[in-house]
């Protein structure tokens, strides 16, 4: 790649065609392409900076600019300047000058250049952060981004950039008030601007759609675990086990007795009043009426947003992923 270009004055023995053959070709050698004319005295030089140890921005393109009309275009355009003149060497061509323009670096990765152009085409987008991050974790294609908008947009009722989360709720067929504790614990995992949990951009209701359709058994019941206990704790006291389960059966249609509920703790417990991840897996296995409700609003996320066949084949996709590259899921307690 070409780093640098100049204008020189053709040496006198440029017209002797093999002496001047000879000339090119040790300067291309050396990491300089020379480009002229018999008949002119001006060679445009082209150098290749890394022939010498140096790195800079490459060129990507090259052009004249013949008047000042069109300098001053291409200096608003990013592009350099080359000096002198084409015609300061000698020849009645004009001052025309040589332009050029480099490539860009960008400071950070740059991901999903051509989707996001794509999507640039779309009236609604605004170019969200959250949006941008969903489409590179979950490798979402942009067909399944506009469907999803698509979801979005019959659930915004007041034509504006956010849905309501009643609204949503309502759809599914879950109670709007209070608020499921699940869906609570789901927007505070993936951390909305909305204090209350009112309302949601469109980034974060993709973020909460793919998050909640992605997880597996295990990795749902960790989310739940550290939804009630904080990072930093690894076991359930009885408040944080009470908190957890009550949230989970109170929209659960199905008959139980808490009685075994609370006797399930004592069992796991060991006397010791603490519930460690390993033990809530084992409940949750004893228990399936515990996870009902939570998985029926999984399913129900699914179904109306790309259906639960994309988000089946999307969770393999990655499984596939993983063993390919040797990369084993995270351990219970990570």
């Amino acid at each position: 790649m070409l780093t640098q270009f100049r204008v020189r004055r053709a040496p006198p023995n440029h017209k002797n065609k093999a002496a001047n053959e000879s000339r090119i070709f040790g300067a291309y050698v050396a990491g300089t392409v020379i480009r002229g004319h018999e008949k002119l005295n001006v060679e445009i030089h082209g150098d290749a900076g890394i022939f010498r140890g140096e790195s800079a921005p490459p060129i990507d393109m090259i052009n004249f600019a013949r008047n000042e009309k069109e300098e001053a275009s291409y200096k608003k355009l990013d592009w350099e300047l080359i000096s002198p003149t084409i015609g300061s060497c000698g020849d009645k061509i004009g001052k025309h000058h040589l332009v050029i323009h480099r490539k860009k670096f960008h400071k950070k990765v740059v991901l999903n250049v051509l989707a996001l152009g794509l999507l640039k085409r779309e009236k609604w987008y605004h170019g969200e952060e959250r949006l941008k991050d969903m489409i590179a974790i979950h490798a979402l294609p942009i067909s399944s981004v506009c469907a999803l908008r698509n979801v979005f947009d019959k659930l915004n009722y007041g034509n504006s950039d956010h849905v309501e989360t009643k609204d949503w709720l309502e759809s599914l067929g879950e109670p709007k008030e209070p608020m499921p504790l699940y869906l609570k614990w789901l927007l505070e995992l993936i951390e909305i601007e909305s204090h209350t949990g009112s309302h949601l951009t469109f980034g974060e209701y993709v973020c909460a759609v793919a998050t909640l359709s992605m997880f597996d058994m295990i990795g749902m019941l960790r989310w739940l675990f550290k939804s009630v206990t904080g990072r930093e704790s690894c076991y359930l006291e009885k408040t944080d086990y009470d908190l957890l389960t009550k949230g989970l059966l109170a929209n659960n249609p199905l008959p139980y007795q808490q009685v075994h509920v609370d006797t399930l703790f004592e069992t796991f417990s060991s006397g010791k009043g603490e519930i460690y991840f390993e033990d809530w897996v084992k409940i949750a296995e004893r228990l399936p009426i515990l996870l009902f409700a939570l998985l029926r609003f999984q399913a129900a996320i699914m179904k109306q947003n790309l259906g639960e066949g994309f988000w089946f084949k999307k969770k393999l996709e990655f499984d596939s992923v993983r063993d390919m590259l040797g990369v084993e899921r995270a351990g219970m307690m990570n």
